[in-house]
């Protein structure tokens, strides 16, 4: 045994140099040739035979192979120098001690003669579908770019293996269930199978992964398949129905039969709901430094592991600390960092301080914003394509929305998402709390705050008549039980009581049109002679943008791939239907007899912008654009253009609206006037000037990082504090 295993350690310590040397191009081939001279000594002297010639053969493969060589010695075992021989030779021999104990229990196994229903093929079983599974994930995740996944998992050994033992945990949770090898291996990989496909869809086209708390939407399954293009949702049942019926056929045939018993089964259960259960508590969410956490034994092993938390994205958070892991973190969500100085006293500091500045502003302002009809206008995915570098198109889409904005209030609007996130930019509009204050766990306000809040201001808030309106399903992102917190009298959609008067769609599209949405907010805004709030979220330019949903009479060219064209075509041509719908929208709100703003503005760019060539590093260099949208503001009365040709963000609408209707603010909404007049637009960690360049923080000058102090410890206060604010009159026009 000695002779066998000292026999394969000098010939993997061999190719460890070898592979070093090609790898590297270092000039120590006196160490080479004095350990292949050692090895070829050692089988002479020894006599080994031609099968652990064969064996050591392949595990010399495996050391040598290009693309595990510099994963395993230079990182893992953090070889970076022959100098220390030491340091190699024992990690060496230890490494190829556990590649001969792996292989020695595969023979066993197999010359075992132990059948399907057997503990060992089921451990086996389990562990190969779970490392498959989770390679498959990882894949997904980093969207196929291979030389990224090793150069960012290289000196992670220790945290996949903490990604690879909760997945292989969730498998044994399964065993439990059904204790069949079949159908346990079966349905853990057809599980995950459909999990991989659904996360690299949502990827596709939001940029962004699937969050613990879309698990819910599990619920929603015929609403959710209505958002993606036939084929996939085709393809996606044809592996379900291949799936189950191989798993049925193979179990059929083979007749396994139970493996463990029930104490083994339910210990199974307990050990995953322990370790889930502890990691979900323990495991830091989002923070940029392990000093805001205690000094304690589980962030200590967190670190040693490298678990880094990521404060950027979800996407990124789980490519840099794996899939099950990144899930398990954002299970318990972090609001807000509690900003520093942050008690009753400082709040009611900054209380007294706006409650001076909206004294000053009421002084010039006569209106009050109830009296009157607002209308916010949430446009599903509207941005023009010609702002695009590579774009051309056959004619302007937008031409009248470039015409109205040319006179009017309007600009650019810094968009949280690219390709999703209408909930979250629809918040902010709403609220006028930003995206980019929160935690980066906080990703679906709607989610995962507002049902916890027992006050939260809005807009609405001046406003006796309040009512939404969306022709889609009401519960995904639960925008039901959200619009009645908010305290939305009305919400009309496609399955609530409050039903859609107008439904038509265009042509072939499978969404109510926005000639159709405008129709339904003119009725609301008719039902009343007095103010009222409405709320309108369009569905008609959502994906998929299939090719046979209009008939295209927009051409476009450039610098996109062929299926990026051809979406862009479908999608170019309905926001051109939107161009003609919003012109006849507002003639019809000139012709009311009362005064009506509309603030009109798209949620995010379309997912569809893919470059022939180059196109990640297009992705990167057009970041800013790809983020940017188009909004107006426009009154059916005489009015001042209070802002023009600037990128805001969206918790800026309100103060703006305010400011052109010449309503009086509440100290909150003077607070929110500084921060649209004196701050720049700031989303996704990101800042943007005016102009719409990314901007350093560092570049602000004084009074507006304390202007932007001042929001981010009121919005804590409302959102993760003791809500001070509210004990005062922070939130009253007077």
């Amino acid at each position: 045994m000695g002779i066998v295993i000292l026999d394969r350690w000098l010939g993997f310590y061999s190719g460890l140099a070898l592979a070093k040397i090609v790898l590297t191009g270092s000039n120590n081939v006196f160490l080479l040739f004095i350990m292949m001279a050692f090895w070829q000594l050692s089988k002479r002297w020894w006599q080994v035979n031609q099968e652990q010639l064969l064996t050591l053969f392949g595990i010399c493969l495996i050391a040598d192979h290009f693309l595990l060589m510099p994963a395993i010695s230079a990182y893992v075992l953090k070889i970076t120098s022959f100098d220390n021989a030491f340091t190699v030779l024992w990690k060496a021999v230890l490494f190829t001690v556990v590649i001969y104990a792996v292989v020695r229990l595969i023979n066993k196994t197999i010359k075992g003669n132990q059948g399907w229903g057997s503990r060992t093929w089921t451990y086996y079983g389990g562990f190969i579908a779970a490392l498959i599974l989770y390679l498959g994930m990882t894949v997904s995740n980093f969207n196929y770019h291979y030389l990224t996944i090793v150069y960012t998992n290289h000196d992670k050994l220790l945290l996949n293996l903490l990604n690879l033992l909760l997945l292989f945990l969730l498998y044994l949770s399964i065993v439990a269930i059904f204790n069949r090898l079949i159908l346990s291996v079966g349905i853990f990989s057809l599980v995950g199978i459909i999990y991989i496909v659904a996360n690299q869809l949502k990827i596709n086209a939001r940029n962004e992964p699937i969050l613990p708390i879309e698990f819910s939407n599990i619920f929603n399954i015929p609403d959710l398949l209505k958002i993606i293009q036939p084929i996939q949702v085709f393809l996606m049942v044809i592996i379900v129905v291949v799936g189950i019926g191989a798993i049925g056929f193979v179990q059929y045939r083979l007749k396994g039969k139970a493996i463990f018993k029930w104490y083994e089964r339910s210990l199974f259960l307990v050990m995953t709901a322990v370790l889930f259960s502890v990691c979900a508590y323990f495991i830091p969410d989002y923070t940029p430094k392990f000093s805001d956490y205690q000094d304690t034994a589980f962030n200590r092993f967190l670190k040693d592991i490298q678990y880094k938390p990521v404060q950027t994205t979800p996407s990124v958070q789980m490519q840099y600390n794996g899939q099950i892991v990144g899930l398990v973190s954002m299970a318990r969500v972090k609001v807000m960092d509690k900003p520093k100085g942050y008690s009753q006293a400082k709040v009611n500091a900054i209380v007294k301080k706006y409650e001076t500045e909206a004294t000053t502003i009421n002084q010039d302002r006569t209106g009050k914003v109830g009296d009157q009809t607002v209308i916010y206008v949430l446009s599903e995915s509207l941005a023009n394509p010609n702002r695009i570098p590579g774009v051309k198109l056959s004619q302007n889409p937008l031409s009248y929305l470039d015409q109205i904005k040319q006179k009017n209030t309007s600009g650019l609007m810094d968009s949280y998402g690219y390709g999703g996130g209408t909930a979250n930019i629809e918040f902010e509009a709403l609220t006028s709390l930003s995206m980019n204050n929160f935690a980066p766990s906080m990703s679906i306000p709607y989610l995962y705050l507002v049902p916890k809040l027992k006050n939260i201001p809005t807009v609405m808030d001046d406003f006796s008549t309040k009512n939404a309106i969306h022709p889609f399903t009401p519960t995904i992102y639960s925008r039901n039980r959200v619009f009645k917190k908010f305290g939305f009298q009305h919400f009309y959609n496609l399955d609530s009581d409050d039903k859609l008067t107008y439904t038509k769609k265009i042509q072939n599209s499978d969404y109510i049109s926005d000639d159709s949405a405008f129709k339904e907010t003119l009725k609301q805004v008719g039902r009343t002679k007095k103010g009222q709030f409405i709320q309108l979220t369009t569905m008609q330019n959502h994906m998929p943008y299939l090719a046979n949903d209009y008939q295209n009479t927009i051409k476009v060219s450039g610098d996109l791939t062929k299926s990026s064209q051809a979406e862009l075509e479908t999608y170019t041509q309905g926001i051109s239907f939107t161009d003609k719908a919003l012109k006849q929208f507002i003639n019809k709100v000139n012709k009311i007899d009362k005064k009506v703003t509309v603030v009109f503005y798209g949620d995010h760019l379309p997912s569809v912008y893919n470059f022939k060539t180059d196109n990640d590093s297009k992705q990167s260099k057009y970041d800013q654009l790809l983020h940017q949208t188009d909004f107006f503001i426009y009154s059916n009365f005489k009015s001042p253009v209070v802002s023009q040709n600037k990128v805001v963000s969206p918790y800026m609408f309100t103060p703006m609206m305010l400011a052109q209707t010449n309503s009086k603010v509440s100290p909150y909404y003077a607070l929110l006037t500084d921060v649209w007049q004196k701050t720049p637009a700031s989303e996704r960690q990101k800042t943007m000037d005016s102009d719409g360049n990314y901007i350093t923080t560092k570049v602000l000058n004084k009074e507006t990082k304390q202007i932007m102090k001042d929001y981010k410890l009121i919005q804590y206060d409302i959102t993760n504090g003791n809500q001070y604010t509210y004990q005062t009159d922070f939130y009253k026009t007077k």
